[in-house]
């Protein structure tokens, strides 16, 4: 374990919900379960320090998202898809995947095909965020333990994400570089040119400067050819 979590728990007539805090890192877990929806539901997010950040003290904090697969942009499923089916060998590189879908999928196909493994790039402690999931969804919140269905829904959710984060770690399905997009390019030999599809998530704009320098960063990622897709959660 990577220290105590400190947990807060809110309570009232319409929702149930915790926060889960890790004074050592600032890492913050927070969900919520709304009671009073027709199928009750939860949502749950990650806050991060960003030491780097642009931004005044008070907000440099970073959303780590949860995008499923889907909700990555149609034209990247799209062609993701046809690659696949054609057994193409690609290198995929995501720029600041979270906990987004698409690194698990990417790695299935390179695995099935003979592809490179996909190329992860994030600051983020994935072991952290593993060890917090963990601790969420040993919570005894009573409105969650009252609603089965519910509760099942959530166990998925948190199964769905300590197991990307697991991916993420396993050096056999991805290459994960733990740092941020400028320390990548700069640093990291064979990354510059490599790409043949860049996936860009936003987030690397709240901690590497505004995303018309960010955009450079990432396009140097790209081969020649390469496309990009910069994934606006818009589907």
């Amino acid at each position: 374990m990577s220290g105590e979590f400190r947990v807060g728990s809110e309570l009232n007539e319409e929702s149930e919900g915790a926060k889960i805090l890790h004074p050592k890192s600032g890492y913050e877990l927070y969900f919520l379960y709304e009671k009073k929806l027709e199928h009750p539901d939860f949502k749950l997010h990650f806050k991060i320090p960003l030491d780097s950040s642009t931004a005044e003290p008070e907000n440099r904090k970073m959303l780590v998202t949860e995008r499923d697969y889907s909700a990555y942009p149609l034209k990247l499923r799209k062609l993701f898809a046809d690659i696949w089916r054609r057994g193409e060998i690609v290198q995929y590189v995501e720029v600041g995947p979270g906990l987004g879908g698409f690194i698990d999928y990417a790695s299935d196909y390179a695995f099935d095909v003979g592809a490179p493994k996909p190329i992860a790039i994030d600051l983020v402690n994935y072991s952290l965020l593993g060890e917090m999931l963990e601790c969420a969804r040993n919570l005894d919140l009573k409105y969650l333990s009252k609603n089965s269905a519910l509760g099942v829904r959530v166990n998925e959710r948190f199964d769905t994400l300590v197991d990307r984060c697991r991916i993420i770690l396993d050096s056999e399905r991805v290459c994960f570089y733990n740092m941020d997009i400028r320390e990548a390019v700069n640093n990291v030999e064979g990354l510059v040119g490599c790409a043949d599809v860049v996936i860009d998530n936003f987030g690397p704009c709240l901690y590497t400067g505004t995303e018309k320098n960010v955009m450079k960063l990432e396009k140097k990622l790209s081969a020649p050819w390469g496309v990009f897709f910069v994934n606006d959660g818009k589907g």
